[in-house]
């Protein structure tokens, strides 16, 4: 699917906006950059790793995409556990522009909800 800049909304609770570079491999794998230093969050400023993960068609056009990247305190370098990102995505009908939804949980070692966020995705095709 090629590599996309997107604007990613959060909207339950508003958060705010933030920017992020996503790119959809042939064979699956995902890989979602975005700046490490997050702040402020209900656990401090926290620096979190680029993200990996899958995707895969979900119908004409639409994909469902799941990844995972590590999070750690700025002060304490304390791993706080695994933001875990679910896309819904569609294709728009130019195949230059992407929207969707996400839900991103941060998960402690023993897979417990630490904290929940969702809301909206924009992306636009990086080409030359």
């Amino acid at each position: 699917m090629g590599a996309w800049f997107a604007v990613v909304t959060a909207t339950n609770p508003p958060l705010g906006q933030f920017n992020a570079l996503t790119t959809f491999h042939e064979d699956g794998t995902t890989i979602d950059s975005r700046r490490y230093l997050a702040k402020p969050t209900p656990f401090g400023d926290l620096l979190e790793t680029t993200a990996h993960g899958s995707w895969r068609e979900s119908g004409h056009g639409s994909v469902q995409a799941v990844l995972r990247a590590f999070v750690q305190s700025v002060n304490t370098g304390f791993v706080i556990g695994v933001d875990n990102v679910r896309l819904s995505l569609t294709l728009g009908a130019d195949g230059n522009s992407i929207t969707g939804t996400f839900i991103t949980q941060l998960k402690d070692a023993g897979d417990n909800v630490l904290f929940q966020f969702s809301g909206d995705y924009f992306a636009t095709r990086i080409a030359n």
